[in-house]
């Protein structure tokens, strides 16, 4: 989406609409609970989604 010129706040409110689950949200359901995610509330912070285009771990070029 980033890539298609949207913004952050609209990626941000896309995420929650298509119910994607946040990073911890996804980590804690697949066995990590080192992150709280009582606090995030299901949503997605608009810092996450600007960093994740430049984050390997996300774009699959990690090595």
């Amino acid at each position: 989406m980033a890539q298609n010129g949207y913004k952050p706040n609209e990626i941000v409110k896309t995420l929650f609409e298509r119910r994607i689950p946040t990073p911890a949200e996804y980590k804690a359901a697949h066995g990590y609970n080192g992150h709280d995610i009582s606090r995030c509330g299901r949503i997605w912070s608009t810092s996450a989604v600007v960093h994740i285009p430049d984050d390997e771990r996300y774009t699959g070029t990690y090595p």
